[in-house]
C-alpha cells in the first residue's frame, strides 16, 4: 500500500506541474511578459523553498548579455533572465547540478523580418519552454529529489518599436561572440545564446 501511495503522490505533483506549464502557456502577453513571469516565478520559488534569482534588463546590459538584450529592446517590458536554484539532498550539494535552460519569448511578432497573420497568431505559445523549466524545478522540489538542479530561464519579448533591434545589426553576446543578424524573427537562438553562456 505504501508503495501505491508513493506511486500516487508522484503522479500527482508531476500532474500538477504539467498543468501549472499548461496554465501559464495559455497566457496572453498581456498577462504574462517578461517583467511578470518573473515575478511569477519568484512567488512560486519562495511557496516551495527553490532559490531564485532575477537579473534585470540593466544588469544583463551590465554583464554583457547583449543577445538577450537586444531581443527585448522594441518591448515595454525589458527582458529578465531567471535562475531558479534546487539543491537537492544535503550529501549532493557539491556535485555538478543538472541544468535546465529555456527560453521564454512572452510574444514574438518577428520584430522587423514581421510574420504574416497567420504565423503571427498563437505566438504567446514561444514562452513554452521556459515555463516548462520552471515547472520541472517545482516538480523537483516537490518529489525532493536528491540531485541539485539548476534552471535558466531566458524571458524576452520580441515586438518592434523604434528602439527595436533590426536586420544587419551586429550584437555581442556574452561570452564575447558577435552575431550579425539576418532575421529579427531568430530572436529564440539568441536568447538561449546568452542563457547556455550563463549556465
Amino acid at each position: 500500500m505504501a508503495e501505491v501511495n508513493e506511486a500516487i503522490s508522484c503522479a500527482s505533483i508531476l500532474c500538477q506541474a504539467v498543468n501549472l506549464a499548461r496554465d501559464w502557456g495559455h497566457e496572453p502577453a498581456n498577462v504574462i511578459n517578461p517583467i511578470t513571469l518573473a515575478e511569477w516565478a519568484s512567488i512560486i520559488a519562495q511557496k516551495i523553498g527553490v532559490k531564485c534569482t532575477i537579473l534585470d534588463d540593466a544588469y544583463l546590459t551590465e554583464i554583457g548579455a547583449g543577445a538577450i538584450t537586444s531581443v527585448g529592446k522594441g518591448s515595454n517590458a525589458p527582458s529578465r533572465l531567471i535562475i531558479l536554484e534546487y539543491p537537492g539532498s544535503p550529501e549532493n550539494r557539491e556535485e555538478k547540478p543538472i541544468v535546465l535552460v529555456g527560453k521564454a519569448i512572452t510574444f514574438d511578432t518577428g520584430g522587423y523580418s514581421l510574420k504574416d497573420t497567420t504565423n503571427i497568431q498563437s505566438m504567446k505559445y514561444d514562452k513554452c519552454g521556459g515555463i516548462d523549466v520552471i515547472a520541472a524545478l517545482i516538480a523537483a522540489s516537490e518529489l525532493h529529489l536528491k540531485q541539485r538542479v539548476i534552471g535558466i530561464v531566458g524571458a524576452a519579448e520580441n515586438s518592434i518599436s523604434g528602439g527595436a533591434y533590426k536586420p544587419d545589426d551586429i550584437l555581442k553576446t556574452l561570452d564575447g561572440k558577435t552575431v550579425e543578424i539576418i532575421s529579427t524573427d531568430a530572436e529564440g537562438r539568441l536568447v538561449l545564446a546568452d542563457c547556455l553562456s550563463y549556465a
